[in-house]
């Protein structure tokens, strides 16, 4: 009847038949009892089966209410006294269980009855599989014989018996039981006995170390590394272990008698209630409490007071117990700041982060750049939605495959297992699709390239070779081994054009592809001519790194033509290398020969001149002077423009003529833009110079501000003057770095940048620089996506393309700027010599005189302008054009004449979320102390802003205001500076040469170097960024500069 627990189950029974009755109360005769209540009753134990057989008493009973009402009264009061007997059981049960003490019964044949938990836990058994089985299963035979032999006297004397024995159990380890054994009774009868043992190893042990501890006890005070004392009820030292005398810096043979107030007199009133609560019998104690001594350092200090009691139990003073744990606090807080730099990390990581727990099969955790890489938001993934479980491989194992995205598309991603503690594991997940099909194409252009008929080399920029294909082996008959990593001038055995090593490598460092005939020299001394065509490899950031070149054998080709035409290929070599212009024409006057530079300079083809008449191609003024003789005379070139030119005439043999032309107009342009040139690199100088200046000026401004910030509120009135202050310096800053930048001395400082805002800021000035007559619009495309670029380089681009379009309308008009996301496709970013993707796009359009087809050819060439003299120098669209492609973008233009002219400027688009401007809290100084500075810099305002910052921040600073004043400095105190910080430009000696003097005088001084010139001062003197500090900068800047420095 029973299926759970006994109370549980009897109370079921109760409501059963409760339920019983009322089902009676509603019925007159047995049949119409409903299956269901006849069937409880059958379980419940009120009538059986065969009483509703058609022999049952029930049924010939006329009423069922008056034949069944005492025994259902009867079944009930049966229920409630069986619960109430059972649920007295289970309470006496844990009650019996919960006693320390062991306790069991045994029968008189020695067989366990009954045992607590306690008892279970000794033998190392459970109550099932304890019941019915006596000494001889747990212990050994003679201790078993002890034990039933104990038992007897026991159940003979009838009273208990007391007993204390080592005793040796199955497993050879020993324990002290004292025991008290009684006989078992039930009426008076004997039915075996009940023990009940206590475990007094630990007691026994303990009285022994009581003993010794007595002995020690003194030798413990006196050594202990627990600072203890101990205090009598006025707080009088009675004991001091020189644990707390070391802590507290105080003489140990000097405190016992002395009241701890006299000790120390700045204690707070809260430890004066402290010592009255433990007097009075509490025991006080703190984990974490601040102790400030005297000289004001701050040390962390756990703690515990407790009472002391004499022998009568009365209170005889206090115990403090205390230890030192600033070290501990200062690494818990460490340990804080890690957690939380770690918690970032997990957010921010550009790679998709799991945590799993892999006993219980469940993700504790997925950072968002796993959500981006699968599709999935973190609850999805986190519901066991993105099947990351397939993802997961053996501990340490890095495996490369394919996953299926929400959206249906699929990546490679590369996988990495790595367990944690904990029964935990992290996956570390990235896609690397991209990589794939960059190694597949790879693979693709491997293939392609070892097949080819003609030999491949590929070498590094300083032309030892990287990689030949099977092509170049054959033709040169050295193994790959042979000629990898060597110069692939050992295979040269001459050029057959003329062209020179030097002037081969001029061309390929300026980026240019360089052509031409050369010859190789087989393994075995023999030579094989070839034609070859080597191109520059250009990377990401603008540099060449490696060179591809292709040879072809033209040894038979050159075999059979050599004879046939060697005296035509010396003249026409001779005559196309010639820089002055060479014209040919028949007796008719047509035109039969035109060298190079007739088309390089007057951008004709020379199929459009060969067969025309030769006075066509002169100005019409001066064709009358065609004739024998020196004189200047104008060339049309393609554009109808006239070119001046010093031409010399003579007759051919054939009656023609003969013109050798010297470009007086490209003489004369090249000699305007060296002046040019000059001037812009006078102007340059200039800029940066005054640059450098104003930067030192700006430092000293920004750290007064600060200075001033860092000791004033933030609702003070001064503090948001100081802020403005603060701000224009800031502004300042940007325009300094403008000159650096115009003075090619600054670096890009990358950025995330949004456009919109930086038009915002820019268009008030816009309208400055372009007039009033000009009409300035910005539409900007709401939820911008961010750029990544220098700001500066970027402004300089507006504000370049806004004067361009300024001077195309003399007359004033209408200048548009928007900018908008455009997602380029394959077609377009191939005419874009772009990669498809999203772009943002940044339009300046105008309604100005527009552009022909040829001044768009050559309008981004350096000094090229369509300006009059002296109003252009050429370089406003060369420069804009350089620091889009340097950005990684390009320029479309959409331009006719008469029509105005657009320029579209596309930068990639960051497709991650511009980061949230950091709201900029007052400045607080972080302490140091300790460590000895010397600070060289001959701008008075800013050594003296420099000492003052970093005294502020506890360090000792001496200055010094050039290298003279430093080296006598360190003639005598070389040894005490911990750092070096000099300014690199200083009359006299510069910082690097200081530096170096200096090495021997502070032979353990670490070196730190600033300047308002960046990159000159990078490249020239070579430093690093992390032992660099650019100017200007904040007191925040040099301080966390000089801590990385000291500390590195």
């Amino acid at each position: 009847m029973f299926s759970g627990s006994p109370a549980a189950d009897i109370r079921d029974v109760e409501l059963q038949l409760l339920e019983i009755f009322r089902e009676i109360r509603a019925v007159q005769r047995a049949e119409d009892l409903p299956e269901r209540t006849v069937a409880a009753g059958i379980r419940c134990g009120l009538w059986d089966s065969a009483t509703f057989s058609p022999e049952g008493q029930l049924l010939s009973e006329p009423s069922l209410k008056p034949a069944l009402a005492a025994e259902i009264e009867s079944q009930l009061h049966y229920a409630r006294e069986k619960l109430i007997h059972t649920v007295e059981r289970l309470r006496l049960r844990a009650l019996f269980d919960s006693i320390p003490d062991l306790i069991w019964i045994k029968s008189r044949k020695g067989e366990f009855l009954e045992c607590n938990h306690r008892f279970e836990t000794l033998l190392g058994a459970d109550r099932s599989g304890i019941i019915g089985k006596s000494d001889y299963d747990f212990v050994p035979a003679e201790v078993a014989d002890f034990f039933l032999e104990h038992d007897q006297r026991a159940m003979e004397a009838g009273v208990p018996l007391r007993n204390e024995e080592w005793v040796t159990f199955a497993d050879g380890h020993q324990e002290l039981l004292e025991t008290v054994k009684a006989p078992f009774l039930e009426d008076s009868e004997v039915l075996g006995v009940l023990g009940i043992a206590r475990n007094q190893t630990d007691h026994w042990h303990a009285r022994r170390r009581l003993v010794e501890s007595e002995q020690r006890q003194r030798l413990f005070l006196e050594h202990s590394p627990a600072a203890v004392a101990m205090f009598d009820q006025h707080m009088n030292y009675l004991l001091v272990s020189k644990r707390f005398a070391a802590d507290y810096r105080l003489s140990d043979s000097d405190l016992v008698g002395r009241n701890h107030w006299e000790v120390f007199p700045d204690l707070p009133e809260r430890w004066r209630e402290i010592h009255l609560r433990c007097l009075s019998g509490s025991v006080e104690s703190c984990a974490e409490d601040s102790f400030t001594r005297g000289d004001g350092t701050v040390d962390w200090v756990r703690w515990e007071m407790r009472p002391w009691y004499e022998i009568d139990d009365t209170i005889g003073g206090v115990i403090l117990f205390s230890e030192l744990i600033t070290a501990a606090k200062v690494a818990e807080l460490a340990l804080r700041e890690n957690e939380e730099l770690l918690r970032a990390m997990f957010e921010v990581a550009p790679v998709g982060i799991a945590l799993l727990d892999t006993a219980e099969v469940r993700l504790l955790r997925v950072n968002p750049s796993l959500c981006r890489l699968t599709g999935y938001s973190q609850a999805e993934l986190l519901e066991g939605q993105g099947s990351l479980w397939g993802l997961l491989r053996g501990a340490g194992h890095s495996e490369e495959l394919q996953y299926g995205r929400r959206d249906g598309s699929t990546a490679w991603l590369e996988v990495r297992h790595c367990p944690l503690a904990a029964g935990q594991c992290m996956l570390l997940v990235q896609d690397i699709t991209q990589r794939r099909l960059l190694e597949d194409n790879r693979r693709l252009q491997t293939s392609a390239l070892q097949a080819a008929a003609h030999g491949i080399v590929i070498t590094d920029q300083d032309g030892r070779v990287e990689w030949v294909n099977q092509a170049f082996l054959q033709h040169t008959g050295y193994t790959q081994m042979e000629v990898v990593g060597r110069p692939v001038g050992m295979t040269k055995a001459g050029h057959l054009d003329g062209t020179s090593y030097p002037r081969l490598w001029d061309t390929l460092r300026h980026g240019r592809i360089w052509h031409g005939e050369t010859k190789n020299r087989h393994k075995n001394g023999s030579s094989l001519s070839i034609e070859e065509t080597i191109t520059p490899v250009i990377a990401e950031d603008g540099r060449i790194s490696h060179y591809v070149a292709i040879q072809q054998d033209i040894s038979e080709r050159l075999e059979s033509q050599q004879a046939l035409a060697s005296s035509e290929e010396k003249f026409r070599g001779l005559v196309e290398s010639l820089d002055d212009m060479i014209l040919s024409s028949d007796r008719e006057g047509s035109i039969t020969f035109v060298n190079r530079a007739v088309t390089s300079c007057l951008s004709w083809q020379a199929e459009q001149l060969l067969g025309t008449p030769l006075v066509d191609l002169l100005y019409a003024e001066d064709r009358p002077e065609l004739t024998i003789g020196h004189r200047e005379m104008r060339l049309l070139d393609v554009q109808g423009r006239a070119r001046s030119a010093w031409c010399r005439v003579r007759h051919e043999e054939n009656g023609g003529l003969i013109l050798v032309c010297t470009d007086l107009t490209r003489q004369r342009e090249t000699e305007e833009q060296l002046r040019a040139a000059q001037r812009m690199e006078a102007v340059g100088r200039l800029a940066g110079g005054v640059a450098h200046d104003f930067n030192n000026l700006l430092t000293v401004i920004l750290s007064y501000s600060e200075l001033a910030q860092s000791e004033l509120r933030r609702d003070d009135p001064l503090f948001a003057d100081i802020e403005e202050i603060r701000a224009a310096g800031k502004r300042a800053e940007g325009l300094t770095r403008q000159l650096l930048t115009f003075s090619r001395r600054q670096m890009m400082q990358l950025e995330t940048i949004d456009l919109n805002q930086l038009m915002a800021g820019l268009t008030r000035m816009l309208q400055r620089l372009i007039g009033e007559d000009v009409e300035l619009t910005f539409t900007g495309q709401r939820d911008l996506l961010s750029i990544r670029a220098d700001r500066g380089q970027i402004e300089q681009v507006v504000m370049n393309l806004a004067v361009n379009a300024r001077d195309a309308m003399a007359d004033g008009g209408s200048l548009k700027v928007a900018t908008e996301v455009l997602v380029v496709g394959e077609e377009q970013a191939s005419a874009l010599e772009l990669e498809a993707g999203p772009y943002v796009c940044l339009s300046v359009q105008d309604s100005g005189c527009g552009m022909d087809a040829d001044t768009q050819r050559r309008m981004f060439e350096p000094f090229y302008t369509t300006k009059g003299l002296g109003k252009g120098t050429g370089l406003g669209l060369s420069t804009v054009y350089g620091i889009v492609k340097q950005s990684g973008g390009s320029i479309g233009v959409d331009s006719r004449p008469g029509q105005g002219t657009r320029m579209a400027v596309y930068f990639p688009a960051l497709v991650e979320e511009a980061p949230q401007e950091v709201v900029r809290e007052a400045p607080c100084l972080p302490q140091r102390t300790g460590e000895t500075l010397l600070i060289v810099e001959d701008e008075p305002a800013l050594r003296s802003v420099l000492h003052r910052v970093l005294t502020n921040a506890g360090y000792r600073v001496m200055t010094a205001a050039n290298a003279g004043e430093a080296l006598l400095l360190c003639e005598g105190k070389g040894n005490d500076i911990d750092l070096l910080l000099t300014d690199v430009i200083m009359p006299g000696m510069n910082g690097r040469e200081l530096a170096q003097r200096l090495k021997p005088l502070c032979p353990r001084a670490k070196q730190m170097f600033m300047s308002g010139y960046t990159d000159e001062a990078l490249e020239r003197f070579e430093f690093t960024e992390e032992n660099f500090l650019s100017k200007p900068f904040d007191w925040q800047t040099v301080n966390l500069k000089v801590r990385a420095v000291l500390e590195a």
